[in-house]
């Protein structure tokens, strides 16, 4: 069953739901590769292959991009990068985490929620991650509003 898991895994791509949104107002995502090198989509063409570029700010000429087939992978490197990966994708990655369970799970406590996220952790990310009430913050925001889906009238008739 282990084996099985494992290869699942192997499978799924690690898409992170990014804060800022396309010009279009469509959500945007982060890939994150094996090595915690982040990108961002540069391209999409008809037969389904998707080429990502490098994502980092502070290289932000860095050459590196990766290329798959839909969702699915392999990752195929197209180019190397000019830099190491950074510790700031992988304390993205726990927050997008946090924003999840957040979202699915809108009756638990934030406090749970950070534990949960936080498990496995090692101490150098545990550093950069950001403060209790920070993470607090984000798991209240991104909870969904249950009464959101329901119009409220403008004026009520008392």
């Amino acid at each position: 069953m282990e084996n099985l898991i494992e290869q699942f895994e192997s499978i799924i791509l690690n898409l992170i739901r990014s804060s800022r949104k396309k010009k279009d107002g469509t959500e945007s995502f982060l890939l994150v590769d094996d090595f915690y090198y982040e990108y961002k989509v540069s391209y999409q063409s008809k037969n389904g292959k998707i080429t990502w570029r490098c994502n980092n700010t502070d290289f932000p000429n860095c050459p590196g991009a990766v290329s798959i087939q839909g969702n699915n992978k392999p990752i195929t490197v197209f180019r190397g990068h000019d830099h190491n990966p950074r510790i700031k994708t992988k304390v993205k990655e726990v927050k997008a985490q946090m924003r999840q369970m957040a979202e699915n799970q809108p009756d638990t406590k934030p406090r749970k929620i950070i534990l949960e996220c936080q498990k496995n952790v090692s101490d150098e990310e545990a550093a950069n991650l950001p403060s209790y009430n920070s993470a607090r913050l984000v798991c209240y925001r991104s909870k969904i509003d249950p009464y959101a889906e329901y119009d409220i009238p403008n004026s009520s008739i008392i």
